[in-house]
């Protein structure tokens, strides 16, 4: 979604939707709703996202996000970082628009984390 607020350009938000069934209901899902249940989705996404979200930065020449940036969103009250993916057929993409992990003229991320990089810690398959 592109919205212009009269500033001196538009802005860009992601809105990301997984649905499943959760104890029989359909639900949209988080990363805590797919990961086994003694999995921390705060410490999957510093494990397996922000490696490859910081080397996508480093391309840019801009600096990584730290270990104190992840631990801010826990008291936000948008969606969270590590909430911020879909579900594709080989990977779970993460999806970061202009702001959210960087000024906006770092511009967006796409992060691709591979199936099989996950398949141990996600309790559903596809």
């Amino acid at each position: 979604v592109s919205t212009f607020g009269g500033g001196l350009h538009p802005n860009r938000y992601f809105y990301v939707v997984n649905v499943g069934m959760v104890g029989g209901k359909p639900k949209s899902l988080r990363l805590a709703d797919i990961l086994w249940e003694n999995m921390d989705p705060v410490q999957v996404f510093t494990d397996h996202v922000v490696p490859l979200l910081n080397r996508a930065k480093a391309e840019r020449g801009w600096p990584p996000l730290t270990q104190e940036d992840v631990e801010r969103e826990t008291d936000s009250e948008i969606l969270p970082l590590w909430d911020r993916f879909v579900i594709a057929p080989q990977e779970v993409v993460w999806l970061f628009e202009p702001y959210s992990v960087g000024p906006f003229a770092e511009g967006s991320y796409v992060i691709r984390v591979p199936k099989q990089q996950l398949e141990r810690l996600l309790k559903i398959s596809w």
